[in-house]
């Protein structure tokens, strides 16, 4: 039985990266979604500073970090959130806000984008290859591996900071929920430590698009939506595009990243690169396009991406990866354990009736399960858990 709760007022707590990415995104829609639900939503949003200098500074107090904490309380005290939803605090806000909330009596919600509870770089990735090295482990394995960044001080930074709040229980003690986005990331989670009990499933969402411009199956249009980093696997997809590009067909790269000058400078013949476009305009390219392609080698959260072709009623061709397989189950075409190549040349081949019917199952597995309402229902469920457990533990400690 759940406790829908009534609108309050909501602290959303975001340490926003120096370049936007999925997180914004995520953390926008649900202030948006819940002021819409009549709730009333501040920020209390640093941002991680510019410059050598100053980000080593920043970086030296990741672990706990006294400044954000006497600011954090400040703006609690000036306007008395009835709950916090804490999203990042990576690295300027440091852990050190949660154990400020809980000091002024603030029930705190969690959401875990990434798995930095656990791993310095936050993505279970090493070497081109998922990594659990730390998970359960000690975060310090990774600094040897110097997996933050490349670089030791700043993996020792990182370590620091989940081996100290281990050591201070300061997840233990001041988050009452921890939000996670697929069944994966929720055993992940338990095997790095964290209570089963206090881990909600709560997938993104993504607003409806409205109708397909033009069938699937109608297309010549692959495309490619993300950033142009390693980890995405962008350039394995490149690289196999230029040996076996599917006849007939071409591939859209929308994004950018350290990765784009080198993949352009190469002109691979069918690959056209669109850099960094309008939300909107990655919106109509999915309603007209014939199938995503989503190469990833790291386990992902849950892309905001993937959530958008599903929406599009767009056939998604990915790897059996993490977080990727819960989020698509049948909508997807699965890519070859031997590669891309493979892929690509059994994706020439996919007929009319089987891209069709990975069209609907997009959109069927969308409608049943990351509609914007379906996230709002399941995030008033927890705050109002979580405000009435509040609620009764402050009685019993007044009688």
């Amino acid at each position: 039985m759940t406790a829908r709760s009534s609108p309050a007022r909501i602290l959303q707590v975001h340490n926003h990266y120096r370049l936007a990415g999925g997180e914004d995104t995520v953390v926008n829609s649900h202030r948006v979604m819940l002021e819409h639900a009549g709730y009333e939503v501040r920020r209390f949003d640093p941002t991680n500073p510019v410059g050598a200098v100053a980000t080593a500074l920043q970086l030296g107090a990741a672990a706990w970090n006294p400044a954000s904490a006497r600011r954090i309380r400040s703006a609690v005290r000036g306007w008395r959130p009835q709950l916090a939803h804490v999203h990042n605090t990576w690295f300027s806000a440091s852990p050190s806000v949660v154990t400020a909330l809980r000091s002024e009596k603030v029930p705190v919600v969690m959401t875990l984008h990434n798995y930095r509870l656990t791993c310095i770089n936050a993505q279970l990735l090493r070497q081109g290859r998922p990594c659990e090295l730390c998970v359960g482990s000690s975060p310090w394995k990774g600094v040897q591996f110097r997996c933050y960044r490349g670089s030791y001080p700043a993996s020792i930074a990182s370590a620091a900071t989940i081996s100290l709040n281990r050591k201070l229980a300061t997840w233990e003690r001041g988050v009452d929920r921890f939000l996670v986005f697929t069944s994966f990331q929720r055993d992940m989670m338990v095997s790095a430590g964290l209570n089963s009990d206090r881990i909600e499933v709560v997938p993104n969402s993504v607003a409806d698009p409205g109708p397909r411009a033009h069938q699937s199956d109608a297309s010549d249009m692959m495309l490619y939506v993300g950033r142009l980093s390693a980890e995405k696997g962008v350039d394995q997809l490149v690289d196999a595009w230029e040996r076996v590009g599917p006849t007939g067909l071409k591939m859209v790269i929308v994004g950018d990243g350290p990765l784009r000058p080198a993949l352009e400078a190469r002109r691979v013949p069918g690959v056209e690169f669109r850099g960094q476009i309008s939300s909107g305009q990655v919106r109509q390219l999915m309603l007209r396009a014939r199938a995503l392609l989503f190469p990833t080698i790291w386990y992902e959260g849950q892309p905001m991406v993937l959530l958008e072709a599903l929406a599009a009623g767009l056939p998604v061709i990915a790897p059996r990866i993490g977080a990727v397989e819960p989020t698509l189950e049948d909508a997807a075409y699965w890519a070859k354990d031997s590669g891309w190549e493979a892929t690509l040349e059994e994706v020439s081949d996919l007929g009319d009736a089987q891209l069709s019917s990975l069209s609907r199952a997009a959109r069927e597995r969308y409608e049943h399960g990351f509609t914007p309402e379906h996230t709002l229902n399941r995030l008033t469920d927890i705050y109002g858990e979580v405000l009435e457990k509040a609620g009764e533990i402050r009685r019993n400690v007044s009688e």
